[in-house]
């Protein structure tokens, strides 16, 4: 199984977020982010100007 993580903050004072039933991830040319689930529902969104970084694992 793949999880998503998805980082928050500042690259020194940061928080991650895993994801376990993610399965797709969407960036929109504003820098919003989206992550869905095998279900097609929406477990996180992040707003333009949010700084945050995914990593699969």
């Amino acid at each position: 199984m793949t999880t998503a993580v998805i980082r928050y903050g500042t690259p020194t004072q940061s928080t991650e977020v895993e994801y376990p039933d993610a399965v797709l991830m969407r960036v929109w040319d504003d820098g919003a982010l989206a992550v869905f689930a095998a279900s097609g529902c929406t477990l996180e969104f992040a707003q333009p100007g949010t700084y945050w970084s995914f990593t699969w694992k």
